[in-house]
């Protein structure tokens, strides 16, 4: 199985154990070495302090001979660092945990059996981190049952009727954001941009837009009282009868 040996600031913990930038690289440099045929490695120049916690936590083991002092790394140590360090992008169609079985499914990194493995680990590690209130069973928003997929998964923490409502506000963001970008080649007649709002794109630029808006006030508001002097005619015709 191939890593790339790069430590990320975001992946200093990792299943409740904290790792460190330099004791991320000894691991790293054991295990190269081990993998060319070199387990023992003489490591001069690294922090005292990095190398008795690691040897506390039983990630490598010292070891003295005529040569000096050197150190390998433990089976510890390599699950340690694998869980740490960023796995290569496979183009085999291979899975990226085992790299024998090959993908469930085309947006799939790993196999059937790997993602089983994942899932289990996931539930386990949030019930031994108390944090189990994740994996409850009903809506965030209501009482009712989350969603399940056709295979009995659940990927999100809804109900079906605020899932349809969530997907639904999604989807209109989208369109939002489509005619964003289709507006900019859009021009009024005056040669200026069209005026974009949240919800719609108009034909008319922001001062036009804004004439437009008073006259239709002013024939709106023109027409509601034509309405009221016509009621008010046929009232007083018909109090003079």
């Amino acid at each position: 199985m191939e890593y790339q040996w790069a430590y990320k600031a975001k992946q200093c913990t990792r299943n409740g154990v904290m790792l460190n930038r330099g004791q991320f690289f000894i691991l790293a440099k054991l295990i190269t070495a081990k993998e060319r045929g070199f387990p023992w490695v003489d490591l001069q120049g690294e922090q005292k302090r990095n190398l008795t916690n690691m040897q506390r936590n039983d990630w490598i083991v010292k070891s003295k001979g005529m040569d000096g002092v050197k150190y390998s790394i433990t089976g510890r140590g390599e699950a340690l660092l694998k869980d740490f360090a960023v796995r290569k992008h496979r183009t085999d169609g291979k899975c990226a945990r085992c790299g024998k079985n090959d993908r469930h499914k085309d947006r799939s990194s790993y196999c059937k059996k790997c993602e089983g493995d994942i899932s289990k680990e996931r539930y386990y590690r949030l019930i031994a981190m108390g944090k189990d209130r994740m994996l409850d069973t009903s809506c965030k928003y209501c009482d009712k049952p989350r969603h399940k997929t056709s295979n009995g998964r659940i990927f999100y923490a809804l109900c079906d009727d605020h899932l349809k409502v969530y997907l639904k506000d999604k989807a209109s963001k989208y369109r939002q954001s489509r005619y964003k970008k289709g507006a900019e080649d859009r021009r009024c007649f005056c040669g200026n941009p069209v005026h974009v709002t949240n919800k719609d794109i108009h034909y008319l630029c922001t001062e036009h837009y804004k004439t437009y808006l008073q006259k239709r006030t002013i024939l709106y508001k023109a027409r509601k009282f034509s309405r009221v002097l016509k009621s008010a005619n046929v009232n007083n015709h018909y109090f003079t009868k």
